[in-house]
């Protein structure tokens, strides 16, 4: 697919063509009317992220462009639009369809870093840092999950974080999907940077253990200031061991290991975490 992807004609149906065609120009018009781009802050040959403003209010927005012909940033809009109730969620504000291969979605400008910059430049953060932050994780997660919608990607790229406040953001809901009846997804798309130890051994994972494994891998890296696997053979082998010259609650270190447990069913679940004594803890 080149950038500016394939078109797509339904030689068939001349009104849909001239409702699409009517749709494309409308919302192209709209969205120029309504913002402008400030700064790309990433572009390959399928998307296209930038930070814009809305020219009526001002305010600093994100623009997500993808050529696609799947309509991903349409199935991301529409969860997010399930999640605007949701404090630690990023806000949608719109979407735009340009083309049959290029779609724009806008949402609200939140913090000053992702967590992943963040612990570059601040690590090692204090303890009761690390409290306050994994607190609105495991809040926003539950939150997720009980409205049947799995992120797929909660990474420390992905948590945008207010330096001043600590409060903290999901977003990139690209990959997110809905959760079935029994949670369970077998063969299904996975970013081995988070993946527990269950999808590579036998390519399933359910949704609670997924999300209770990621929250564990960035608790793991903000108390301790490094990854707890280096490889994907360590994450299916490997114990996880903690160890920090800086004294850390030994309830902290309980419950990573309760978290990064290699079998599933023997790891805490998501409703659980609430109730934790290092997670109940008032620093």
């Amino acid at each position: 697919m080149n950038l500016l992807g394939q078109n797509y004609v339904n030689n068939n149906n001349n009104n849909n063509n001239n409702n699409v065609n009517n749709q494309k120009k409308t919302d192209l018009c709209r969205f120029l009317e309504t913002y402008e781009i400030d700064k790309n802050v990433l572009s390959n040959q399928y998307n296209m992220v930038a930070i814009g403003h809305n020219k009526l209010n001002k305010k600093k927005v994100i623009v997500k462009c993808v050529n696609t012909t799947e309509y991903q940033k349409q199935k991301e809009a529409n969860i997010l639009k399930k999640l605007r109730h949701v404090p630690e969620v990023i806000y949608y504000l719109d979407h735009f369809y340009f083309s049959n291969t290029k779609h724009v979605m806008v949402t609200e400008f939140f913090g000053d870093y992702n967590l992943t910059r963040f612990l570059r430049l601040f690590a090692p953060i204090s303890e009761t840092t690390a409290n306050k932050i994994f607190k609105q994780l495991v809040d926003v997660s539950e939150t997720c999950y009980n409205l049947r919608i799995l992120h797929k990607k909660i990474k420390p790229s992905n948590v945008l974080i207010d330096v001043k406040s600590l409060k903290i953001k999901l977003h990139n809901f690209n990959t997110a999907c809905t959760i079935g009846e029994d949670e369970k997804f077998t063969k299904t798309y996975l970013c081995e940077e988070i993946a527990p130890p269950e999808f590579f051994t036998t390519l399933t994972f359910t949704a609670n253990s997924l999300y209770v494994w990621s929250l564990g891998l960035i608790l793991f890296e903000m108390l301790f200031n490094k990854k707890p696997f280096e490889n994907k053979q360590a994450v299916i082998s490997t114990p996880c061991r903690a160890s920090t010259d800086r004294p850390v609650d030994i309830n902290a270190v309980v419950l990573l290991a309760w978290m990064l447990t290699k079998e599933p069913d023997q790891r805490i679940k998501l409703h659980q975490l609430k109730f934790h004594p290092w997670l109940s803890k008032k620093y």
